[in-house]
């Protein structure tokens, strides 16, 4: 066991020296085995690699089919073999492989992630020091057992060194249950170029096999099986396992597996013609745009797998697979480059026949270019998608069993008769196959809800009064009608529910959403917030407002089988992915951006990145509503000045005007007791309170108080007093959410003053519609309360500290 562990450390090392050079936690784990390789390319249908990630594209808009049209696959015809020498040293078939040509600028591509544009700000400095801590601690911990490992780490990062790591076999017994479980399952292999630090190098690994068999025990030392003038090969063999080492000229191969007793070279160069070089899945996969220097590139072969799958699995999941055309699927590759500026970015699943139900779900009808004038010209972030609802249906249908088929239409047909809803027919086949979304914010403060990101969905529907027939019935059905409202927008009848306060996790934080949703004839708007249903209708009105133009130009030049694109400003990024069908699959290619693809996963799987993110992004959300809800009482002061001034109401006839309610001011109820002034709102309808009588906008509820007569004993009576109205009211302001939408409640006097409490008070605490202040809680509570000699601080009913603000 001893023997095994040091084999296995050694192996540890070098897959740590890899990790260190990439900067990249991630790992593949993906192996096969020599004889399920697949089928020879010859045999196949021949797919075309595609155009590179960012090509430029044509001049000319290609020929579109007719809206919904289904689309054919384009012909197929792979390239010419392109050869990657540390590829050509691989068997053709190589289960997986990760490859980083450029190990010096992997530090420079890190920089330039969305991420890493995350991370330099100065709230994440905590953050920054904990991944350093870490990586000081792992390297501390090599230092101490092997210095020239060190050293070697060092070495790499800073030349133009090479790195391939591949998974080459597996044996298909390890899955069973059958085979010998002391038995190595895997082929694994580390390769290595480098060039002109290739000496250097030499003299490192020498020291480190040297340091090894001077801490082995007896019997597992690394045997000299060759040394020439441009190399040599040592070999370990210890406990079932067999790890080779060679060097030839400047390239390092590690190879590791079962002792079985193997004695040629480990991978020798081969002819590219017959290496890894050559696979179809590497061969579809198109090299860089001009002026882009590829940084890694990863490749999954799946015919070994489904091979696999055909040993191990049961018949039901193989007869899964073929029904859903997953055994069609080839494999899966990325790649990463270094472009001009920015990062390009690129994600092929190989595919060539359009079989699986991937690509019938993405593919099999043409985008609708129409849906993209719902975005607006100022977006943050835009994508125009297609995911046909019916085919995925249909393919979905077609993989049940007979009994489960039969239930599901049962189901429906239930559904139609008891609900009078068609689900097929009304949704599934009325929606898409085109959806196109937008919003404003970005995804750091979308996660963390530190500000309330605004969102609109944008769905194209074939039948636009058969939805709103489904609507209206799911609306009735549910009981939901009641708390929904209608509001005019730009001459159109948008449906809002009423506001709905979303928990984001266990620490209580919470986002407040307005749903609302318009239907037209051929498209459906969802929103989150007033501001982006309007901002949406106003880019379908009017062609200056709409956007970005980077989608359009895009959606102009990429032809029949473009199925997705999407636009990014977040974080000062700027950056285009496009999605679309080739003749050797599906491809999602990213020109200039951020580098999402490979920072992203890291910024959704580091758990402490929020919590350290946070505190800065909700202190900078509170600090922009509480500034907001100041300016809306102002709004409210000014407004209601000119309602008294013009006398709109005076119910006791003395030629006085009267202050408004929120209702008069925004237009939502008309002058009380007929008044025979204007009409037309002061205030926006954004400000029409809802049934409680308040408001809700940017975080906070707002109210607007007149004097009441009282009743014996206490208590308001439903009477304005028209007298103390012409001088007096008090409008209110108070967080949703407090700590999380706003800490500080306000309060606008009839003189103009406006006050400020820090919600801290003895019958204090409000909180959206669960506590709301009451009309005299800001009014002085007793003389005796106020600092001598000071008039802008008071003592409220309420027992909270109220200051004056300037």
């Amino acid at each position: 066991m001893a023997k095994r562990g040091m084999a296995r450390g050694l192996l540890g090392g070098l897959l740590l020296l890899a990790a260190s050079c990439s900067n990249d936690d991630a790992s593949d784990g993906a192996t096969r085995n020599a004889s399920l390789s697949p089928a020879p390319a010859a045999s196949r249908a021949k797919p075309s690699g595609g155009k590179a990630a960012a090509s430029a594209p044509p001049a000319t808009r290609a020929t579109r089919p007719e809206r919904g049209a289904v689309v054919a696959a384009p012909a197929a015809e792979l390239p010419a073999v392109v050869a990657r020498p540390l590829f050509d040293r691989l068997p053709r078939a190589t289960l997986a492989a990760l490859r980083l040509p450029q190990l010096d600028r992997l530090g420079e591509a890190a920089s330039r992630t969305a991420l890493a544009k995350l991370l330099d700000a100065p709230e994440l400095a905590a953050l920054r020091g904990t991944v350093q801590q870490g990586f000081d601690q792992a390297f501390a911990e090599v230092a101490a057992k092997a210095p020239e490992l060190v050293t070697l780490f060092a070495e790499l990062k800073g030349s133009a060194a090479e790195l391939v790591v591949a998974w080459l076999s597996v044996d298909p017994l390890a899955f069973t249950g059958n085979g010998v479980t002391e038995r190595l399952p895997i082929r694994a292999a580390l390769l290595l170029d480098g060039g002109l630090a290739a000496t250097r190098i030499d003299s490192l690994l020498e020291a480190l096999v040297e340091r090894a068999a001077a801490n082995s025990p007896r019997g597992s030392e690394w045997e000299l099986v060759e040394r020439a003038a441009r190399g040599w090969h040592r070999r370990l063999r210890s406990d079932g396992i067999q790890v080779d080492l060679e060097r030839d000229g400047t390239q390092f191969v590690l190879l590791l597996g079962a002792d079985d007793g193997r004695d040629e070279r480990p991978l020798p160069p081969l002819t590219p013609s017959d290496s890894f070089s050559a696979c179809e899945l590497v061969r579809a996969t198109a090299p860089p745009r001009a002026g882009a220097t590829t940084i890694a590139e990863a490749f999954v072969q799946l015919d070994p797998v489904w091979q696999l799958c055909q040993r191990v699995a049961s018949p039901a999941v193989n007869t899964t697979l073929a029904l859903g055309g997953f055994t069609s699927i080839r494999g899966v590759a990325a790649s990463c480059a270094l472009a001009e500026e920015g990062i390009d970015e690129c994600v092929r699943l190989v595919a060539p026949e359009g079989k699986d139900l991937l690509s019938r779900a993405f593919t099999a009808r043409q985008l609708d270019p129409a849906l993209a004038r719902w975005i607006p010209a100022d977006t943050s972030f835009a994508s125009l998608q297609g995911f046909d609802l019916a085919a995925t249906f249909d393919g979905v249908r077609e993989l049940l069993p007979a009994e489960l088929r039969q239930q599901l239409d049962a189901f429906l047909a239930q559904t139609a008769s008891r609900e009078g809803v068609d689900l097929e027919r009304d949704l599934i086949r009325n929606l898409g196959p085109t959806f196109a979304t937008s919003g404003f914010g970005d995804l750091a403060t979308a996660l963390t809800g530190a500000s309330a990101t605004e969102v609109t969905f944008a769905i194209e529907i074939q039948d636009g009064a058969r939805l709103r027939r489904v609507i209206d019935q799911a609306l009735r059905t549910s009981g939901l009608s009641q708390r929904i409202r209608t509001r005019a927008v730009g001459g159109q009848l948008v449906m809002r529910c009423e506001p709905i306060p979303v928990p984001l996790g266990a620490d209580g934080r919470v986002v407040t959403l307005a749903p609302q949703w318009w239907v037209g004839d051929h498209a459906l708007l969802f929103a989150t917030s007033d501001l982006a249903m309007e901002r949406a209708l106003a880019a379908g009105k009017d062609e200056a407002a709409r956007g970005p133009a980077a989608l359009a130009q895009a959606l102009a030049s990429e032809g029949a089988h473009l199925f997705g694109l999407s636009y990014d400003a977040s974080l000062g990024l700027r950056g285009l992915t496009l999605a679309r069908r080739t003749a050797s699959g599906l491809e999602i290619a990213s020109s200039s951006g951020g580098g999402t693809m490979t920072a992203g996963a890291a910024l959704l799987f580091s758990g402490v990145l929020p919590a350290i993110a946070i505190p800065k992004l909700l202190a900078a959300r509170i600090d922009a509503n509480e500034r907001a809800a100041m300016a809306n009482l102002r709004a409210i002061a000014a407004a209601q000045a000119q309602f008294q001034a013009e006398a709109r109401v005076d119910s006791d006839g003395d030629g006085l005007g009267e202050y408004a309610t929120l209702a008069e001011l925004t237009g939502a109820a008309p002058a009380r007791g007929g008044g025979s002034g204007e009409t037309r709102p002061l205030l926006t309808d954004r400000l029409q309170p809802d049934p409680s009588g308040s408001a809700e906008r940017s975080g906070y509820r707002f109210r607007i108080d007149l004097p009441m007569a009282l009743r014996r004993g206490g208590g308001p009576i439903p009477q304005i007093v028209a007298e103390r109205a012409e001088v007096e009211f008090v409008a209110y302001a108070w967080p949703i959410e407090p700590g999380s939408s706003g800490n500080r409640v306000y309060a606008l006097g009839g003189d103009g003053s406006l006050w400020c409490s820090d919600n801290r008070g003895e019958k204090q605490g409000y909180a959206g519609l669960q506590r709301m202040p009451a009309a005299d809680a800001s009014e002085e509570r007793d003389q005796a309360d106020r600092v001598v000699g000071v008039t802008a601080v008071r003592r409220g009913r309420d027992g909270g500290v109220w200051l004056e603000l300037e």
